[in-house]
């Protein structure tokens, strides 16, 4: 899974860090605080600064979301009764399984070795069957 971080937050704090090198006037003071020197947090902040920020959607979520209830005859309903989606860890894998809401039985299962792969596999099947698209 990807840990994203806020550039501007990281430049802002390369930025205190020079600054920690600088007297009042906004001279160079020091030319080593803490193992850093101020020409490499320069350059660490123009490497930061031409980095291209991703937007990154959490389309597993979204495709979760669009799953819907179905019937036990594997037809989509609008009911909230029938066989709903879930997602759950088990025996080492992760699944989506369509579980009853009265029985607690469960059909249509997809399996896979993360939630979004397991999210992925039940997105295309439902979509496939139930959607035009």
């Amino acid at each position: 899974m990807a840990h994203l971080i806020d550039k501007n937050a990281v430049i802002t704090e390369i930025e205190s860090y020079k600054n920690s090198f600088c007297d009042r006037n906004g001279y160079l003071e020091d030319s080593e605080t803490n193992g850093l020197t101020y020409d490499t947090l320069c350059e660490l902040e123009d490497s930061i600064s031409t980095l291209e920020v991703k937007e990154v959607e959490d389309t597993s979520l979204e495709k979760f979301k669009s799953l819907q209830h179905i019937t036990g005859d594997l037809h989509k309903t609008s009911e909230d009764w029938g066989y709903t989606p879930n997602l759950y860890h088990f025996d080492g894998s992760w699944h989506v399984s369509w579980i009853s809401c009265e029985e607690g039985d469960g059909i249509k299962d997809f399996e896979g070795n993360t939630p979004e792969e397991a999210i992925d596999k039940a997105y295309k099947w439902f979509h496939s069957t139930f959607c035009d698209s």
